[in-house]
């Protein structure tokens, strides 16, 4: 049976596995509803967590966090007894250029086809430590004539039936790094269980890509319904551990450009990880194919 490598993202830090954790309510603050699948992390480690479909997250009280809500603006506070119901504050919606044509969705353009079959490197996230990442990956604007985003299909997996995963869209800044979300809500995959080429619908968004291309990045959600438990041994030892991930892993594939795909950990993002099983000096890009239309 051919074995999957998981790169997987563990924390050094493991100070806030066994912390006891507070409740915590993020909320929109004009319409006070709740914000929900948000990115909450660590500002001294990659420790993070996400919003639950009410709004609500769980942390270690006193520590300093980064809340990143899709169409909120970032924020970052120390979370205490007197702020256990937060308030976020959504971005000015964008506004895209003047279309001045009526979509046909009649032609299409596929970018980065990949075969599935030959991918066997992954992108999984460990809950044993609770590390926090969003990967994104980068597609260029070549003068398509086809410019609204239509779906993406990105390989995905679970070890769990119908996971679920955030999608963002970015616009890229003058140092190639994603910049503005370029649409404001929350973009649901559904990942089955198995191996499977999914697909994310994005035509609701109306969203072109920019003259500058454009980067759509997976955040996993981090909940019990995407949590697996395994068993385990280490090197020279028989010894049978617990080990838990979030599902989905996502499929990654190897190229020279390092700047294919970012991954935002701290408070920045980064170029990708490395391949570490060979000697090409290739690094792990997402597999991930974009459809435009016209």
């Amino acid at each position: 049976m051919k074995t999957h490598l998981i790169l997987i993202f563990f924390v050094l830090n493991t100070f806030f596995v066994n912390a006891q954790l507070s409740k915590f309510l993020l909320i929109d603050g004009i319409d006070k509803t709740p914000v929900i699948y948000a990115n909450i992390k660590s500002q001294n480690s990659d420790f993070g967590t996400s919003s639950d479909s009410l709004g609500n997250f769980f942390f270690e009280k006193k520590s300093q966090v980064l809340i990143n809500a899709v169409g909120y603006e970032k924020i970052r506070l120390d979370l205490t007894q007197n702020n256990s119901t937060i308030e976020l504050i959504p971005k000015e919606k964008l506004l895209q250029e003047v279309i001045l044509f009526k979509r046909k969705n009649q032609n299409e353009i596929l970018l980065d086809e990949f075969k599935a079959s030959k991918i066997n490197q992954y992108y999984g996230l460990s809950a044993t430590q609770n590390s926090s990442w969003i990967i994104g990956k980068f597609f260029g604007n070549k003068s398509y004539k086809n410019k609204f985003l239509k779906k993406i299909k990105i390989l995905t997996k679970s070890n769990v039936e119908n996971a679920i995963f955030n999608v963002r869209v970015y616009s890229v800044d003058n140092y190639g790094n994603p910049s503005n979300e370029l649409y404001n809500k929350n973009i649901i995959g559904i990942a089955k269980k198995g191996k499977h080429k999914t697909e994310v619908d994005l035509s609701f968004t109306n969203v072109t890509i920019p003259q500058s291309g454009i980067f759509i990045a997976v955040d996993w959600i981090k909940n019990q319904k995407n949590l697996y438990e395994y068993k385990y041994t280490t090197k020279n030892s028989s010894e049978k551990l617990l080990g838990k991930s979030y599902s989905p892993s996502f499929g990654t594939i190897l190229n020279q450009d390092e700047n294919k795909t970012k991954i935002f950990r701290g408070n920045n993002w980064e170029p990708v990880i490395k391949d570490i099983t060979t000697n090409t000096n290739s690094y792990c890009i997402l597999a991930m194919e974009l459809t435009l239309t016209d």
